[in-house]
């Protein structure tokens, strides 16, 4: 009996060992084929663009080509679960938000992976601060003036969002939440519909990020108040942060990162890494980024977008539970 316990052991830990040595040698010949880019978008948008930059830049680092699959759906999450299930060599990259890495888990029952056992965080690309847009004809060129305009009219004004649980839509509940205001919800499934939908004035308020609205800000037909930014952007100097217009307490912003499926060897985790860290090297695709609004990220740790993700999840869980937010 007793050996028959020792030759399985024997078996695991030559099992164990096969299994090691096999990752050690695929971290050692990666990458040996083009990576599968998975962005949670249709092609055209910005993140797209910045998937598309950054690929170009990593390829070149890496020695192979960043393939960019679109696969839009779920405010992301249908890309996400796509890269969660996908075999853990290092292949399958996806662009992560802070939707598919935090909050979807908080607000949805249905979700087909876990964000934190599925999924492993490799850096942030790039920030998209939020600015606080309105239609021009609405009469209040300050944040001050929109919450008095909106205390006077309970329930009277309607915000758009790119969707129930987007970071669009808990921004305005923070916002409603923070000044004791009311809105009333107006889901769209991106950001251009929103931007009609503003222009039009179907809607009048939204948070977002400031990208796809710049031609309607520089035309006239929208107002841009404040950005949820530790300073001005490049692309609006003239705007106030929420912190000069006398909110210091509102922060919201998107981001884009990427992130592989847990199990991939650390040391390929590590190539990727060291890759991203040329896109953050990159002046020429900072400046470029800057003038739409997005910031190119900076340096840090694999651990350290993972503690970021943590901070997020943390952040919007009592908002959401507190008004009983759902994305089915």
């Amino acid at each position: 009996m007793e050996t028959k316990i020792m030759m399985n052991r024997r078996t695991t830990l030559v099992a164990l060992g096969a299994s090691v040595l096999a990752r050690m040698a695929q971290a050692q010949s990666y990458p040996g084929r083009p990576i599968k880019l998975v962005v949670p978008t249709s092609a055209g948008g910005i993140a797209d663009f910045i998937g598309r930059s950054a690929g170009e830049i990593m390829a070149r680092s890496l020695g192979q080509p960043l393939v960019l699959e679109n696969r839009p759906g779920g405010a992301s999450t249908l890309a996400a679960n796509l890269v969660a299930h996908a075999p853990p060599d290092g292949y399958t990259v996806l662009m992560s938000t802070e939707f598919n890495m935090a909050t979807a888990a908080l607000l949805r029952k249905d979700l087909s992976y876990d964000p934190r056992k599925d999924l492993a965080p490799v850096g942030v690309l790039a920030r998209f601060p939020l600015g606080l847009i309105v239609n021009a004809k609405l009469p209040v060129r300050t944040v001050r003036e929109l919450v008095a305009y909106l205390k006077a009219r309970p329930g009277a004004v309607n915000y758009a969002s790119a969707g129930a649980g987007t970071a669009y839509h808990l921004a305005a509940e923070m916002f409603m939440a923070q000044n004791d205001v009311q809105m009333v919800h107006v889901p769209y499934p991106g950001g251009s519909p929103m931007a009609t939908s503003l222009v039009r004035r179907d809607t009048e308020v939204a948070f977002a990020a400031l990208n796809t609205y710049l031609p309607h800000i520089r035309s006239g037909d929208l107002r841009v108040l404040a950005v949820a930014n530790e300073k001005r952007i490049a692309a609006l100097p003239d705007v106030p942060t929420f912190a000069e217009a006398g909110f210091p307490a509102f922060d919201a912003e998107m981001h884009v990162g990427l992130a592989v499926p847990s199990g991939v060897a650390p040391d390929v985790i590590q190539k990727l890494h060291a890759a991203l860290s040329k896109v953050w090297a990159d002046e020429a695709l900072r400046t470029r980024m800057a003038t739409s609004g997005v910031e190119v990220a900076s340096q840090h740790t694999p651990q350290d977008y993972a503690e970021r993700l943590a901070r997020e999840g943390r952040r919007w869980q009592g908002l959401i539970a507190k008004n009983k937010l759902r994305m089915e």
